[in-house]
């Protein structure tokens, strides 16, 4: 059995989930994008609430491609920066 993938739509869809209640698709659907500072800046999150959702990604990194935790947390800067909430 193959594992799914871990896509950016998926950690997104997590914290806008989590904290407003849509997914990315449905938030595109109302108010379409073209810049991903815009759509960032639609939907912040507290400082308190993006330590929750990196806490969840490091996890889900580490589980996902069997690592420990220094190493996930070495390689998911890319991730984290293409995926990861803005900060009110």
């Amino acid at each position: 059995m193959k594992k799914e993938p871990l896509t950016e739509k998926m950690l997104i869809d997590k914290w806008l989930q989590d904290y407003h209640g849509i997914t990315l698709e449905y938030a595109y659907e109302i108010q379409p994008w073209t810049d991903s500072r815009d759509f960032y800046s639609r939907y912040p999150v507290t400082q308190e609430q993006h330590d929750e959702w990196r806490e969840w990604l490091v996890q889900t990194i580490m589980k996902h491609y069997r690592m420990k935790r220094k190493v996930a947390e070495r390689n998911m800067g890319l991730i984290y920066l293409n995926t990861s909430p803005m900060v009110r």
